[in-house]
Order: C-alpha cells, then sequence, then structure tokens
C-alpha cells in the first residue's frame, strides 16, 4: 500500500475513537508503517493520537518503541558527545520497549511488523554488547525476513559470535563455524559470502 494511503488511514481510524471497525485499521495501518520504518510518519501519529487506541496493542507498542530506537540511534551516530551511561540508557530503553512490543497479546496478528520487531531488538541487544542474545535474535530475524534482510541478520548473528570471541579468546569457534556455513548454504551469493569463504579457508589452515 502506498505510504500516503496507509497514513491517511491510521489518522481517519484514530479519529474515531471507540469504533472497533476504525481501531482495527488503524492497528494495521500503524503495523504497516512500523514494518517499512516509516519513523517520521509513526513519531507524528504517535505523539498527535497516542491516546486514542489500546495503549497495549502491538502496534501502538511497536510504534513507540521504534521512536525509542531511532533516538538512540541519534545519540550512537554523535557518540564522541555523549557519555557512555547515556548512550547506554538509550539503548536499554529501546530494547525494553521493543520486547515489550513483542510480549503484546496480538502482536501474532502483524507478521511483517513483528519481524522487524526482532531485527531492532537484535540490533538493540548488540549495541548493549549482549552478544549471545543478539546473536540469537539476528538468527531468529533471519528465518522470516526477505532474503536480502535475511542474510544480513545471519551475517551479523556471525559478528556478534566474532564479538564475543574478542571478549573471550577462550570461547570455542563452533557456533562461528556453523554460522558461517549456514550463511554460505543459505545465500551463496550473497554479499558477505566471498569474504567468508576466505575467512573459512583461513580458519582451515590453522
Amino acid at each position: 500500500r502506498p505510504l500516503g494511503w496507509t497514513r491517511m488511514a491510521a489518522v481517519y481510524s484514530l479519529e474515531q475513537p471507540g469504533d472497533p471497525e476504525a481501531d482495527a485499521l488503524a492497528a494495521i495501518a500503524l503495523a504497516d508503517l512500523a514494518s517499512i520504518g516509516a519513523l517520521g510518519q509513526i513519531q507524528d501519529i504517535v505523539k498527535r493520537y497516542g491516546n486514542s487506541a489500546d495503549a497495549d496493542s502491538f502496534p501502538f507498542s511497536y510504534a513507540r518503541a521504534v521512536i525509542k530506537y531511532q533516538d538512540a540511534q541519534k545519540l550512537q551516530q554523535r557518540s564522541s558527545e555523549e557519555a557512555e551511561v547515556d548512550l547506554r540508557y538509550a539503548w536499554r530503553q529501546a530494547e525494553e520497549a521493543i520486547e515489550r512490543a513483542l510480549q503484546a497479546e496480538d502482536s501474532d496478528r502483524f507478521d511483517a511488523a513483528r519481524y522487524q520487531a526482532v531485527l531492532l531488538h537484535a540490533w538493540s541487544l548488540y549495541h548493549l554488547r549482549d552478544f549471545e542474545l543478539a546473536r540469537d535474535r539476528f538468527e531468529s530475524a533471519a528465518e522470516f525476513l526477505p532474503e536480502n534482510e535475511a542474510a544480513e541478520a545471519v551475517w551479523m548473528a556471525y559478528v556478534s559470535e566474532e564479538r564475543r570471541g574478542e571478549a573471550d579468546p577462550n570461547l570455542p569457534r563452533t557456533q562461528r563455524e556453523r554460522l558461517v556455513n549456514l550463511y554460505l548454504e543459505r545465500f551463496p551469493q550473497g554479499p558477505r559470502a566471498g569474504e567468508l569463504m576466505v575467512r573459512r579457508a583461513s580458519q582451515d589452515e590453522t
């Protein structure tokens, strides 16, 4: 659906409080906006109509979480100006907000947005340096995302495991090797395939 139509549907529906059909349409429209990353549209709608629908529903919870994620990204981009504690707090706020959205009772009604939420959750955990959980979340997201995004998610699962290995040189390489093989099996022509083949060959020589 065109972005303009989706925004119009969300706004129109949220201006009809108490109408079950309007509430359902608003939920679908917000989930669509969230799934395509229309952050500016989401931010405006949530600020204007944040009290007009079920605050605990997945679309509204996820929309608010996306705003927190965007705030953390902005801090990350100017991290040299921010204290580490402030940056970590921002990412924790985003991570917790996304987790709450994913736990919403109606989250299974919005597959595309839910898959994007899992991906953003993985990135939040990565920025929090919780690399083991980030690895698992990236790999989970890769099961459902479109091919290009899935390939990048598997790559980030591998990167997360690499970061774990950097922190603990005694960590077995089993997971890293498994993720390399997973990427090359699923995405033999993927943008990271060449690099991973080189890394696998280098490891075989040691």
